[in-house]
């Protein structure tokens, strides 16, 4: 089983897009049964390294997912299973 980085590019407070973002993320997970981790990233100086200033931004893997907006669950879980089919 392959490990997935998920990686979502916040503004300075989480707010309620990157909160909704983040419940959906784990039912995801759990549904998919994925080894993964989560990591959320304020910090202007850690986002610089990211090929995106649009928040905010979900990455996979360094794969972009969505950015400047969130997709409802169905679509999200849809985005998630392509990248990772992708990358077997």
């Amino acid at each position: 089983m392959a490990f997935y980085r998920f990686f979502l590019l916040c503004p300075s407070t989480i707010c309620t897009k990157c909160k909704r973002i983040i419940v959906d993320l784990n039912k995801i997970a759990y549904e998919l049964n994925l080894d993964w981790e989560l990591q959320i990233i304020t910090d202007i100086d850690k986002q610089i390294k990211f090929d995106t200033w649009i928040l905010p931004s979900l990455f996979i893997n360094g794969n972009i997912c969505c950015r400047g907006y969130i997709p409802r669950f169905r679509r999200l879980k849809e985005i998630i299973m392509e990248i990772i089919f992708m990358e077997i």
